[in-house]
Order: structure tokens, then C-alpha cells, then sequence
């Protein structure tokens, strides 16, 4: 059997250094949760679908078509923004109180269930990688599901639907993942995550969200591949110093 050496040099000890900051912790991604109206706060302690998501977490509140500033589920400002709107239209902003889980108490959708509510998120950064994760559950009875385009940025494939429930009037269900991105009436949900979205140049994501009556409720954005850290860059530069006393 080989003898295995244990490196004790200043290289060796900021190599490990670095590797240690390059691994991400369990809950290293950041996410911004927005709901649709203004019923979730902290003290509903509202984890949502993310697993990401930390408990206690703070949620942004959109009406109709505000650009709005957005913090991240920690409650920490940024540059990141959201806003909803229509073309051709106006974005109808309804809702019924006391329905759990609370995202789905209110929702936006366009007023005459026609046209897509164009959703876009800006102020990311251009080569981070993002998760989208799209809330949606039939107050009223009926619907064709939610067909979810990407306007700007890449990751998406041709459309992703969400094929939420259409059962008794006033039915709203526990949160339900929708595991067949496809237009699968057989498998139906009231959430979908759709997975690796890069922004464009301009740190942008934007979708077009359609259906018969689609109410959107909220979505959850997760960075799950940020920029490097300001200490992983650091370690690089003391790395490179080191490698240049060498």
C-alpha cells in the first residue's frame, strides 16, 4: 500500500482554504419569494416549495403592474426586481380571504382570460443560474391549466404548463407539485419548478404566463448558481500570490 503524504505547505493550506469556500452550504442559494397580494409575513412562517427557502422567511407583496423592488427571503435589499403586467389589456387583481395554503388567497390574471400576464425579473446577474418556481390553484371551478413561454433569457424549451386542479368551486389544495412539465391533464398540481435559467446581458428573466382564467398566485426565484463569492475571489488572489513566492 502506497503512503499517503500530507501536504503542510502554505500552497496546500489556501488550496484547501479555497475548496472550502467553493462548497456551496445546504442553504447557500438565494430566494426571493413573491406572492400576489399582501396576506404572508414573516409570522406565517411560510417555507413554500423551495427547499432552499429558510423558515420564517420574508415575501414580497405585488399588485397589478408595479415594477417592485424585491428582498430576498432573509429580508436583505438588492438589485433585484419584478413586475407583472399585459399587452392589450388590464391585469385584473382579485382574491377570497382565509384559504390555506395563504399564496393562493389572492392572484393576478388578465381580465379577459385571453391574453398572457408577462412577468419579468430583472436586476440578476447575467451568469448566475436560476430556478423558477410558478404557484397557481382554481378558486373557480374549470380551466385548461397554465402555459408558461420564457420571453427573454434562456433555459426554457418550448412551453411548460402547469396543469393545476379544476375540481369543486372554493377548493383550494395543499401544495401539489406538478411533475410533468408537458400538457398533461392527467397529472395536475398547483406548483411546477422549471430548473436552469440563465438571464440575458441584461440580468433579465421574463416569462408569459396564459390560460382560460389563469390565476397566478406567486412564484419563488432561486439562485442556485450565483456569482463567486467576494472570499472565494479572495482565496483565488491569495492562491495566486502564494504560487508566485513559490
Amino acid at each position: 500500500m502506497k503512503n499517503t503524504r500530507i501536504l503542510n505547505t502554505p500552497w496546500a493550506a489556501a488550496a484547501l482554504a479555497v475548496t472550502a469556500l467553493a462548497i456551496p452550504s445546504a442553504h447557500s442559494a438565494t430566494v426571493w419569494n413573491v406572492n400576489i397580494g399582501s396576506e404572508i409575513d414573516t409570522s406565517d412562517n411560510f417555507v413554500g416549495a423551495a427547499p432552499e427557502n429558510t423558515v420564517n422567511s420574508t415575501w414580497n407583496s405585488v399588485g397589478n403592474t408595479n415594477l417592485l423592488p424585491l428582498v430576498d427571503s432573509t429580508g436583505a435589499a438588492g438589485t433585484v426586481t419584478v413586475q407583472l403586467g399585459v399587452v392589450g389589456g388590464t391585469l385584473g387583481f382579485t382574491g377570497n380571504g382565509g384559504y390555506l395554503p395563504e399564496i393562493f388567497t389572492t392572484w393576478s390574471k388578465h381580465t379577459s382570460n385571453t391574453l398572457p400576464v408577462a412577468v419579468t425579473f430583472g436586476g440578476l446577474s447575467p451568469t448566475g443560474t436560476y430556478d423558477l418556481i410558478v404557484y397557481a390553484d382554481w378558486y373557480w371551478q374549470g380551466g385548461d391549466g397554465v402555459p408558461i413561454t420564457q420571453t427573454t433569457g434562456t433555459g426554457m424549451s418550448g412551453t411548460v404548463t402547469l396543469n393545476n386542479f379544476a375540481d369543486a368551486v372554493g377548493t383550494v389544495h395543499a401544495l401539489t407539485q406538478d411533475t410533468d412539465p408537458t400538457n398533461n391533464g392527467s397529472v395536475k398540481g398547483n406548483w411546477i419548478r422549471i430548473n436552469g435559467l440563465t438571464p440575458d446581458g441584461s440580468g433579465n428573466l421574463g416569462f408569459d404566463m396564459n390560460g382560460n382564467n389563469a390565476p397566478i398566485s406567486g412564484f419563488q426565484l432561486i439562485n442556485t448558481v450565483p456569482e463567486p463569492s467576494a472570499a472565494l475571489l479572495g482565496g483565488l488572489g491569495l492562491l495566486a500570490l502564494l504560487r508566485r513566492r513559490r
